[in-house]
C-alpha cells in the first residue's frame, strides 16, 4: 500500500516540473506507465503497513519525485469497500465488493514518466517490498495517441 505518504512528497508531486532534459523512449517521447501494486490477503483484509514500511516507501517515493519520474501515486482501500458495474448491451448491473482472486486485484498505484520500460523495471527493482509478505508489482505502459 502506498498511501498515505508524506505530505511533503505529495506536494512535490503536485508542483514538480522536471528541470532536466525530457525523458524519451524509442520514438522520441516520454513513456508513461502505470505501476500497479497487486493486492494480497493482508491488503484485502485492511492490514495497514508498519511505520517502518511507510517510512521506507516515503523515502522511495521522494527519490521518484526528485528524479522527475513520479506523476501520481496512492493506495486503494480493500475491494470490500468498492463496487463494480457490469455492462451487457444496455443492461448495467452493480456488484458489491469484495471481489475475486486476490492476486488479480490492485492495492495501489503509481503513474510514472520514464525513458522506456527498462527504466521502469529498474526503478521497481529498487522499491521496498510494499507488503508484509510476498508481493508483486506490475508495470503497464499507457497508450499514447
Amino acid at each position: 500500500m502506498l498511501s498515505p505518504y508524506s505530505a511533503t512528497v505529495q506536494e512535490k508531486v503536485r508542483s514538480s516540473v522536471h528541470d532536466g532534459p525530457p525523458l524519451l523512449h524509442g520514438d522520441g517521447y516520454p513513456m508513461r506507465v502505470m505501476v500497479l501494486v497487486k493486492a494480497t490477503e493482508d491488503s484485502e483484509a485492511g492490514v495497514m503497513p508498519t511505520t517502518e514500511m511507510f517510512e521506507a516507501m516515503g523515502a522511495y517515493n521522494e527519490e521518484l519525485v526528485n528524479a522527475g519520474i513520479m506523476k501520481d501515486a496512492d493506495g486503494l482501500t480493500p475491494t470490500a469497500q468498492g463496487k463494480r458495474v457490469a455492462f451487457d448491451g444496455e443492461s448495467r448491473t452493480v456488484i458489491d465488493g469484495p471481489f475475486g482472486i486476490t492476486n488479480e486485484l490492485v492495492a495501489g498505484y503509481w503513474i510514472w514518466e520514464v525513458a522506456d520500460l527498462a527504466e521502469a523495471v529498474e526503478w521497481v527493482k529498487r522499491c521496498p517490498n510494499p507488503m508484509p509478505g510476498p508481493s508483486e508489482i506490475e508495470i503497464r505502459p499507457f497508450y499514447e495517441l
